[in-house]
């Protein structure tokens, strides 16, 4: 059922995901009574339609109700990014928010089941809301914990419940108020060690989870009342559960526990301990008088079973273990014992002691065929026919055996049985499964000597030792089928079950069916009601009513019988009872299967040949197509379980294998409805390929029935006439291959040696052409599309060269390349259609030519000598970068000049933007370095220089070198990089540049703005001497306060905060610079090579000039905003009246609240005109290469 509802739920997804939609355009149609879903504090809208919509429209007309609200419901069955873009604005409009619910499970699936919602995480900004007490996040699809979540310090009740979380993480410990917490069903399989940390923690919801095991810590959970730890894989319990003084309610059903701790007992406010459906098979005194404890579902007083041998030998270290291969048929076994793993998967284990001498043993895998296979009416074959010689020799001890079996889908009333024959019969061994992969299942049985091996499933056989004295035996498939042994029924204790036992007994014994549904003993008509028996030696039923007495309940019906055999209930008004209940008994072994022959893509002489029943085939069919192709299934037909059929291939088609199911052409099978029935085989034909395409096909002809079905099926089909065993016939074709005239084809688009490609990316010759030609296969017009060829001249191809793949594939790739022949770029433009075309193992290839082809061309030149080992040769300027101190002197010289240039507008854009609302000290830029250089004099523009001049040298090299790096390293041969390619290269830049910006902003912003500070505080404590003296007297200037230096700066900051002072505002500088890095790199290189005379040559230094000023200016514009909330944040001294800030979001607030947006734009004509000749003396500095002309100069008198 799980299964089924999981493959429903896209549709259901994508049903509500059209009801919001559609009921989008109701909420705009009725904004007018929008603002009226606000009923006091409380906001619903997880029962109407579009809520997204509707929350989005309050949170836009902001209406006085709406700051009032402090719950808040919402369903998540919305479009993802709808619901994104609304949770992102609840922060910044529900500011007293204290309860939110985001649940699904509100629309229900055809079968009813509660869908889950479309939430997966949750914004950052709703760590926002300092008053959020209550969360509920149930029915979602929450893989891991929101980071958002764990940054809300006033929670106090967290539901995860019915998500699909694996873990938590180990700072859940971070909550200190949270009282309630939910994880209930979702797929943890272990807890962190820091929820013990969480002391207010009251209720503790882990129900329904995949836990072995909990960590010792919860013990610490002092005010814990509640536990629940129902359904869960525990084996154990920590002993620090005891220290729980607070608990009052624990459950533990439903897990694989075999002990408790004793002092479970002795915990003082105790009240449910709900221990049900464990293994505990042995209870302390206390707990079992103790009232609160439930433990029914126990095996409690029982004897515990021989511990099963495990399929490791981790126990036995000193015994060795064999690993056979797939050459290998047999091994040998020593007294010493040994564990041996055979090449089909099947493990063998024999102890010490099993042979008293050496023994060899051979193995063999057989196909299930059905004079090998017993099966029953009810059973199914779940794995092929292992056979262990010598036959017959009995072991010392016995041999522990694992056999890897088809997982049934099915398992109701039934169970998986290890069946071995021996004396030509068949026995069920008693059988252990064990679990190694959700899907890889192994069955274990113990076996006294070898003979053939297979695993059946089987109804579920109960039974039972009878005693003379009579007994009860209750089937567990069905409880209400009943036997009832009376006394005196056997002489002596025997084994007898429910499906095979002695064959008669002393005194009757009483059978109890249940009647059929829908009937009840008080209403139904005896005449219709028939008891059928059925011997095992034949296949017909026979109508047994009148023989014996049926004795009818409410419910069930009940009649004796002297020995056992087949019983039927039938309630039925026909008139031929035992004829319909044969023709039901056939049904019962009959499955409806369709028929499939597909071929290899790359390969069309490989085909395979399957039978499945038809439930199974279209998944099949998707897993199976990106691989094979071939016509449709064939049409459904009836097929016995254990039925033979053949697959014979026919008009020019023959079977090219040497294989023993192999018989006169044709390919056997027998039908296992849980087996794969599947069979790959080689096909040829004698007929002229060359010419012409093969069409043939491929035709399934029924064989053999099995011995259980009744002769009067066979004979019906054979009165069908000579078509009674065909069953289906699918086309096969075997396409043209190319011959003499063919093969000429594609020789003549000869190409020169080097003519395709250059010297920077390598060249591809005609030889390399027609191995990439070899391995494209049916995947060519893909590649020829992304290649830039028309899709008319595709046609032409398909048309001129039909029926020979491997033609149509050379003229497309050599047409391509006699247009690119000396061209640039043709090579890096082949790579890249094959990886457009998802062939990346062909482009590999490529590469692997070109580099393998440039080492040659390199190699020869210096064995030449025609260039000096160390000079750069063409093709390997592309893998070089310049040299790291060329690249610090080139960024230390272009920081020293822009900084000289720009840094008073620098000082006038971080004290415009640290200038907040009501004491405006400067009117704009000119006004701010007129005032500056009055109250500070010339030099008091260039406050703080000192710091960016130190630190300006590595962080321009940090940012230009790894813009550099990485843009080498997403290069590949030499290709233009993508724009997405290099904004990637940009962020990285931005990443690595903040471990220098972070300090020197921080720096230089304390003394750029600590003369701005002093002249507020002269000019408000003038403003107060005058209200207070009046005008008449003269002011009197207080002293100015000593400015501080960076480096008294650095000592403080590290002396109170640490390492950490120097990085404050670490956030908002990266969410300027990595922006900046984004806009300003791929910006700066699409301008530049605008100004590019030739594609081999460099720009001219003003267009380098330029192009730097330009893109800088607009990223500068760009992020100026994230720079104002920087500037805010890194200033640590404020002015009179002014506000301060907790962390970016606080400071971005508190700046649109009280500002306005207006705000953001503080400073960014200056830090555009700072910026823009900044960045462009850099590049004119890297364009010039004064650094490598220094470099070379030094090493002139070393030469």
């Amino acid at each position: 059922m799980a299964a089924v509802l999981e493959g429903l739920e896209p549709e259901e997804t994508a049903a509500a995901a059209e009801d919001a939609a559609r009921s989008a355009v109701e909420a705009v149609e009725s904004r007018l009574g929008a603002p009226f879903l606000l009923a006091g504090n409380q906001l619903n809208l997880d029962v109407h339609p579009g809520g997204c919509h509707r929350l989005q429209y309050l949170c836009s007309q902001q209406p006085p109700e709406l700051l009032q609200v402090e719950f808040l419901r919402l369903s998540t069955h919305e479009d993802p990014r709808l619901l994104d873009d609304t949770l992102a604005q609840v922060p910044w409009s529900l500011l007293r928010l204290r309860s939110l619910v985001l649940k699904g499970g509100q629309s229900r699936g055809a079968l009813g089941a509660c869908l889950h919602g479309t939430l997966t995480t949750l914004p950052a900004g709703l760590s926002g809301l300092a008053c959020l007490a209550h969360l509920d996040l149930s029915f979602n699809r929450l893989e891991t914990l929101p980071p958002c979540i764990l940054e809300l310090r006033s929670l106090d009740a967290l539901l995860l419940s019915h998500n699909r979380l694996s873990e938590l993480p180990e700072v859940l410990g971070a909550l200190p108020t949270l009282t309630f917490l939910s994880v209930r069903h979702n797929c943890l399989e272990r807890l962190p060690a820091t929820l013990g940390s969480l002391s207010a923690l009251q209720r503790l919801d882990l129900s329904e989870n995949l836990l072995d095991t909990i960590p010792s810590e919860i013990g610490n959970l002092s005010s814990l009342s509640e536990l629940n730890l129902a359904s869960n894989r525990l084996q154990n319990l920590p002993a620090s559960l005891v220290g729980l003084r607070s608990l009052r309610l624990l459950v533990l059903h439903s897990n694989l526990l075999t002990s408790v701790p004793t002092g479970l007992a002795h915990l003082p406010l105790i009240t449910r301990l709900d221990l049900r459906d464990n293994q505990l098979r042995d209870l302390p005194a206390e707990l079992l008088d103790a009232p609160f404890v439930r433990v029914q579902g126990n095996p409690l007083g029982e004897a515990s079973p021989a511990p099963p041998s495990p399929p490791d030998i981790s126990q036995i270290p000193e015994m060795p273990r064999l690993f056979l291969t797939s050459d290998l048929d047999s091994f040998l076994v020593t007294p010493h014992g040994c564990y041996v793993t055979l090449a089909c998967g099947v493990r063998l284990q024999f102890p010490a002691g099993a042979t008293t001498t050496p023994i060899t043993i051979h193995y063999r895998l057989w196909l299930p065929e059905p004079h090998l296979v017993s099966l029953g009416p009810h059973d199914f074959l779940l794995s092929g026919v292992l056979e262990l010689q010598p036959h017959g020799v009995a072991f010392q001890q016995d041999v522990s055996l694992w056999l890897l079996f088809v997982p049934p889908r099915v398992q109701r009333c039934r169970e998986v049985v290890v069946r071995m024959r021996s004396d030509d019969s068949w026995t069920d061994l008693e059988t252990h499964l064990e679990e190694e992969a959700p899907k890889r299942l192994w069955a274990r049985c113990q076996v006294p000597h070898f003979s053939w091996f297979l695993v059946v499933l089987r109804p579920v056989s109960n039974t039972c030792l009878l005693p003379p004295e009579g007994a009860l035996l209750c089937s567990s498939g069905h409880p209400g089928v009943k036997v009832t042994f009376p006394s005196g029924a056997t002489e002596e204790p025997r084994q007898v079950s429910m499906q095979n036992g002695p064959p008669s007994f002393l005194q009757p014994v009483t059978v109890q069916l249940p009647l059929p549904p829908g009937v009840t003993g008080f209403s139904l008509d005896r005449s219709h009601l028939h008891l059928l028996y059925r011997t095992p030696s034949t296949t017909t039923w026979d109508d047994i009513t009148t023989q014996v007495v049926l004795e009818l309940t409410h419910l069930y019906a009940r009649f004796q019988v002297t020995h056992f055999s087949w019983y039927w209930l039938w309630y039925t008004t026909k008139t031929c009872v035992g004829g319909l209940a044969r023709k039901a008994w056939e049904r019962l072994r009959l499955h409806r299967v369709n028929l499939i022959a597909l071929q290899r893509r790359r390969d069309p002489e490989q085909v395979l040949l399957q039978c499945l029943p038809r439930n199974k085939v279209d998944a099949t069919l998707c897993r199976l197509m990106d691989r094979y192709r071939g016509p449709e299934p064939s049409d459904t037909v009836e097929m016995f379980e254990g039925e033979k059929f053949f697959a014979a291939f026919e008009r020019g088609i023959d079977v090219d294998a040497d294989r023993p199911d192999c018989v006169d052409g044709r390919i056997c099978f027998v039908f296992y409805s849980h087996l794969k029935n599947v069979k790959e085989v080689y096909i040829t034909t004698a007929l002229d390929r060359e010419a012409q395409a093969v069409r043939g096909q491929v035709s399934f002809y029924r064989g053999s029935l099995p011995e259980e079905v009744p002769q009067e099926a066979e004979a019906a089909r054979q009165r069908k006439g000579t078509d009674a065993l065909w069953m289906a016939t699918l086309p096969i074709k075997l396409p043209r291959l190319r011959g003499p005239q063919g093969s000429g084809q594609g020789t003549d688009f000869s190409l020169m040696p080097l003519n395709l490609g250059d010297a920077e990316t390598g060249f591809l010759t005609q030889s390399n052409l027609l191995s990439v030609a070899s391995r494209l296969g049916p995947d060519w017009p893909t590649v020829a599309l992304h290649l830039g060829m028309p899709y008319r001249e595709l046609q032409r191809i398909r048309h001129e060269f039909r029926d020979d793949l491997d033609g149509q594939i050379r003229h497309m790739l050599f047409s391509w390349a006699e247009r690119q022949a000396g061209q640039p770029g043709a090579v890096g433009h082949l790579v890249q259609a094959l990886e457009q075309s998802d062939r990346q193992d062909v482009a590999e290839e490529v590469r692997a030519i070109l580099e393998l082809g440039r080492h040659k061309y390199q190699d020869s030149i210096r064995r030449t000598g025609l260039a000096p080992e160390d000079s750069p040769l063409p093709g390997a300027s592309a893998s070089q970068t310049p040299d790291l101190p060329a690249k610090l002197i080139n960024g230390g010289i272009a920081g020293l000049i822009g900084v000289t240039c720009v840094f008073p507008i620098d000082l006038a854009k971080t004290r415009l933007q640290n200038q907040q609302n009501g004491q405006r000290m400067y009117a704009s830029m000119s006004d701010c370095l007129i005032k500056t250089i009055r109250s500070e004099g010339y030099f008091g523009m260039y406050r703080g220089a000192a710091v960016n001049l130190t630190l300006v040298t590595p962080e321009k090299a940090i940012k230009l070198a790894a813009n550099d790096f990485f843009r080498h390293q997403l290069s590949k041969d030499g290709q233009k990089l993508t724009l997405p390619k290099e904004m990637l290269a940009g962020c990285g830049a931005g990443t690595c540049q903040v471990i220098v910006t972070t300090p020197m902003e921080m720096l230089k912003i304390q003394l750029q703005d600590a003369g701005r500070i002093a002249a507020q505080r002269k000019i408000l404590a003038a403003q107060a001497q005058l209200s207070a003296q009046g005008s008449t007297q003269p002011s009197v200037e207080a002293p100015a306060a000593p400015r501080p230096t960076a480096t008294q700066l650095t000592r403080d900051l590290l002396r109170n905060h640490g390492i950490a002072g120097l990085y404050k505002g670490l956030g908002a500088t990266l969410l300027r610079d990595v922006p900046f890095s984004i806009v300003y790199f791929p910006l700066f290189a699409n301008l530049n090579q605008l100004g590019r005379p030739s594609s081999e040559e460099k720009s001219p230094f003003y267009v380098s000039f330029l192009a730097g000023c330009v893109a800088g200016s607009a990223a500068a514009v760009a992020v100026n905003p994230c720079d104002v909330v920087k500037t805010r944040l890194q200033s640590l001294e404020r002015g009179v009246n002014e506000d301060t800030y907790s962390g970016f979001l606080d400071c971005a607030r508190k700046i649109w609240r009280h500002e306005g947006p207006s705000a953001f734009l503080k400073g960014a004509y200056c830090r555009a005109l700072v910026i823009a000749p900044l960045f462009g003396i850099a590049q004119v500095v890297y364009f010039l290469g004064i650094a490598e002309s220094l470099l070379g100069l030094l090493q002139e008198p070393q030469a």
